[in-house]
Order: C-alpha cells, then structure tokens, then sequence
C-alpha cells in the first residue's frame, strides 16, 4: 500500500470516529444553531411582554415583533387513553396502543389556558435572541430544541416585564406563569375539551383538513394554516410534536380516577402530536411518545398556564 492510499485511510478512521463522538454528544453547542447562545438563563433588562387582547375566553400578548394567544379550557372531565378491544366502549380506536394508550381512565382538570399554536420562530427569537429573526419564516414552529432548551425559554419568558399595551403601566399581578402543558392538559384541550366531538384527529375524522403529517409535508409549515379543533387550537395532530412536562412513567396510566394528574417520575420526556414525518396513527390524540431530551427537527412545544 503506498503512501498516499495510507494517508487517506488514517484521514477517514479519524473523520469517521470524529463523526461517531459527535452524535453521542447531541448536546454540544456544535449539533445546531438554536444550540449556540452563550448563557441562555440570562434575563435581559429590556424583555417586555404586552397583553394586546384580552376576552373572555383568550389572553394575546406580545414580545418584541412576535405575537401569540391563549385559549382558555374550561374545567372539566374526560376520558383519557384509548382502547382497541371493545368497539362498544369509549374510547374505541382500532390503533389505540395498549401498551402506551390503556388503560382508559376519567380524568379531572382544573381550569387552565393553553396556547393557540405551537411557540414559533419569531417567538424563540423575541425570547430567546438566537435562531431565525426574519419574519418571513417566523411563523413556522420552533424545533429542533432540547427540553433543556425549552427550560430556559420558561425562565426568560416568565422573567420578562409585563405591562398593557396602552398605558405602558405594568401589571405584575396578573402576569401569568408560563409551563409546558401536561399530558393530560394536553389530550383534553386537543379532544376539544368540554366542547368536544368524539374526532380521531384534533378538529377532524380527516386528517388532511387538520394537520401537516407524512402524506402532505417534508418539513415544518407556518403556523395556524388547517383548521383548527373545538376550541380554537391549530396543529395539534401535525406539523411538529411536541414537549409536556410529564415523564413517561407506565404506571401513570391506570383504571383510576384522576385529578390534574402529572408523572415525574421516569426517564423519558413524553412527546405529544404528530408532525411532518408521522404516518396519520401517530397523529391520533391519544398517540403517546417518549424521547430522551435531544434535539429534533420535528419536535417544538406549546404553551400553557
């Protein structure tokens, strides 16, 4: 063997074993741009937020040029989960996952308002100060951020000075406390809540009038351009999957009544949604997912509190 051919070896094993240490280091400031801030716990002086709206059943604020709503979800119960076993029983889904989706159990919540839409670029820039500031695509939801990340978004929203939009006075006392939603918060807003219809899909029995999945998307898309479900909310079977506060904890679903549940226990996130890339089962709102806290391209989050 020549010199030559040698050092193109030698060259490849070290581009090779570079390539494999990098992705069993996904967390490196180097795996991707919304990974690269220098100290993403600090709070800047200058971060407002505005409430340009408020109604009886909807909050709007503003930061910066990106503005976003929340709905309100009104107390109630439902039946969390699905089953595949008896078509007479509720929650019948011929999909439904038993080892994931059952037992079907009631659940009870608490009155509690989540976000319209999944946090978008333009609002991880407001926030944040890193990723896309352009406009022109800040309407496409925010991915490829880790839990961790999405920690540090909370402390800096939640940080951020709130007044009203027309007098300039701040309102500290009612300033809301921004968290992911929980699963359970979550599965009831995407049946619709109390106003619910019994749809497979968020807002629909027909995938494609509702969400961005497999068949119809390569890649994120803006924001609110399906229909929305029962209560106002967009893309909550497509687009991107999203972050709870829950961990997956397999004995979090049980026959039990339950009361503002949340697992903590648990190695794994819990990913709700489907996106670009599901096939149209994983879209189901009763779908459940558990990722280690990385980053993926297909993976945001929404907003609650």
């Amino acid at each position: 063997m020549n010199k030559i051919k040698v050092k193109f070896l030698v060259s490849f094993c070290i581009g090779v074993f570079g390539l494999f240490l990098a992705s069993c280091n996904p967390d490196e400031e180097s795996s991707g741009e919304n990974k690269k801030r220098n100290d993403p716990y600090e709070i800047p002086d200058s971060l407002r937020m505005f409430i340009v709206e408020k109604g009886d059943s909807f909050s709007t604020f503003k930061i910066g040029a990106a503005s976003f709503s929340m709905i309100k979800v009104k107390a109630g119960d439902f039946y969390m989960g699905a089953q595949s076993n008896d078509s007479m029983t509720v929650n019948y889904d011929k999909s439904a996952d038993s080892l994931t989706e059952s037992p079907v159990h009631k659940v009870s919540l608490t009155e509690f308002y989540i976000g319209a839409t999944e946090v978008t670029e333009a609002l991880w820039y407001a926030v944040m100060g890193t990723g896309k500031e352009s406009l022109s695509d800040g309407d496409v939801p925010i991915s490829d951020v880790s839990y961790t990340d999405v920690t540090a978004f909370f402390v800096r929203l939640n940080a951020a000075t709130l007044y009203t939009d027309s007098t300039m006075q701040e309102i500290a006392s009612v300033k809301p406390t921004f968290v992911l939603p929980t699963e359970a918060q979550w599965e009831y807003a995407a049946r619709g809540g109390a106003s619910s219809k019994g749809f497979l899909y968020a807002g629909s029995n027909a995938i494609a009038d509702v969400a961005w999945f497999f068949d119809n998307a390569s890649s994120a898309q803006p924001v609110a351009k399906k229909l929305p479900n029962e209560l106002g909310l967009y893309d909550m079977s497509g687009n991107v999957m999203e972050w709870c506060q829950d961990r997956f904890d397999t004995l979090s679903y049980i026959s039990a009544d339950q009361t503002d549940p949340i697992s903590l226990n648990g190695k794994f996130s819990v990913v709700r949604s489907g996106s670009f890339q599901s096939k149209a089962e994983d879209c189901r709102v009763s779908s459940r997912k558990l990722f280690v806290s990385t980053y993926y391209n297909y993976i945001g989050f929404r907003l609650a509190y």
